[in-house]
């Protein structure tokens, strides 16, 4: 899984590294990579990867999507047009997308959300943080606050797209209204799709009547309500969100984290058990 963070900018070139998460100014920074519909290619392990960990990459703006209020969609084009971006399961030629969330004085994802088609940023990257192997678990659970869906999309996709991973998933995603929850209908093919596999369950604090959401934050009781126990073998917990979300279910949040605790501490999930992105 792979995340990028803004790092400076160089007036009207930008300096991006993939695969953190930081805090910029006064907002959760969280751009992350974003692979909605993967066209996979056959020889795609065979082609040349952008991102191998080495110095930054120029890419170039091809297009912006908006995707709600505060969120847009960015394709960007890579250097070389036959090279994949390296960042799977994202194995697109020639381009790399990322879903980038402006916060109110970020000043980070407000230059981001400001460029046009045509101008270039500089990436760098990947910086792995919770590399895959098929069924590795028996079930994941996958809990996310706002933009943190994100790369929590991107394991998902990973695990139910591939006809060999057996691993169930339950996503728990909490948003504040309904216009935040992002990447509904890609969730809403999976569970259609791969409904032994894979459930879902939406908090939303500021709900509208009918919209078949669960009003409120995510709490315990609604924990205790939809995941596993955590004496059933070979489960495990991964969470991303804002720092607020993340402290209250894992007792740390930021980079240095703090001791473990929260809610999944109080339902019996051992350190161990628990991930954060």
């Amino acid at each position: 899984m792979s995340t990028i963070n803004a790092v400076s900018a160089l007036r009207n070139h930008y300096r991006l590294c993939l695969g953190a998460v930081v805090l910029t100014g006064s907002a959760y920074a969280s751009y992350r990579q974003f692979n909605p519909s993967p066209k996979i290619t056959l020889d795609a392990p065979s082609r040349p990867k952008t991102f191998n960990g080495g110095w930054f990459k120029t890419l170039t703006l091809h297009s912006v999507e908006e995707v709600n209020h505060n969120v847009k969609k960015f394709k960007f084009e890579l250097p070389d047009k036959n090279a994949v971006s390296g960042l799977e399961p994202c194995y697109t030629p020639g381009y790399v997308e990322f879903l980038i969330k402006r916060y109110p004085n970020g000043k980070s994802s407000e230059y981001l959300h400001s460029l046009k088609p045509g101008a270039t940023i500089s990436a760098r990257g990947p910086l792995p943080t919770y590399p895959w192997k098929p069924n590795q678990h028996s079930h994941v659970v996958l809990l996310a606050g706002g933009a943190g869906i994100t790369p929590i999309y991107q394991l998902a996709q990973t695990i139910l797209e591939n006809p060999k991973d057996k691993t169930k998933v339950t996503l728990v995603f909490g948003n504040n209204n309904d216009q935040d929850v992002l990447l509904k209908d890609k969730f809403d093919e999976f569970a259609r799709d791969r409904g032994d596999q894979f459930k879902a369950v939406y908090a939303v604090s500021h709900t509208s009547e009918g919209s078949g959401y669960y009003k409120g934050y995510i709490t315990k009781e609604l924990l205790q309500k939809t995941m596993p126990s955590s004496h059933e073998p070979g489960v495990k917990v991964l969470v991303c969100g804002p720092p607020g979300l993340e402290k209250s279910i894992t007792g740390q949040s930021g980079w240095f984290g703090g001791s473990y605790g929260g809610i999944l501490k109080e339902l019996g999930f051992s350190k161990d058990q628990v991930h954060r992105f």
